[in-house]
């Protein structure tokens, strides 16, 4: 079975919010953040677990992993690992207020 990627509804989001923020500064950025998010998610294709296991209080994200954004370190992936590949829950800047996010 091929791995596979989806994406909370939130996830498009939080992208679409990064990437205008980015396209401010520049287009080139603003692609280059995303093709960095899909380099990212492609590297937990192939190894799920390599991400840092977090502790929330909701139990639909039991199991949730962080793992940063290759070349923007200020931006985190949270995602599952699931039978099918990865399931991203969130694509957020480190300065939020995560647990407030996540409870």
């Amino acid at each position: 079975m091929t791995s596979r990627i989806t994406h909370s509804p939130l996830v498009e989001s939080d992208l679409d919010q990064i990437s205008d923020y980015f396209a401010n500064e520049g287009l080139d950025l603003a692609i280059r953040f995303s093709d960095a998010v899909a380099d990212t998610e492609q590297a937990l294709l192939k190894m799920p677990e390599m991400g840092v296991l977090r502790q929330y209080n909701a139990p639909e994200l039991s199991g949730v992993r962080m793992i940063l954004v290759n070349g923007f370190r200020n931006y985190m992936i949270f995602y599952l690992p699931t039978d099918y590949g990865i399931h991203v829950v969130r694509v957020l800047h480190g300065a939020r207020d995560l647990e407030a996010l996540f409870e």
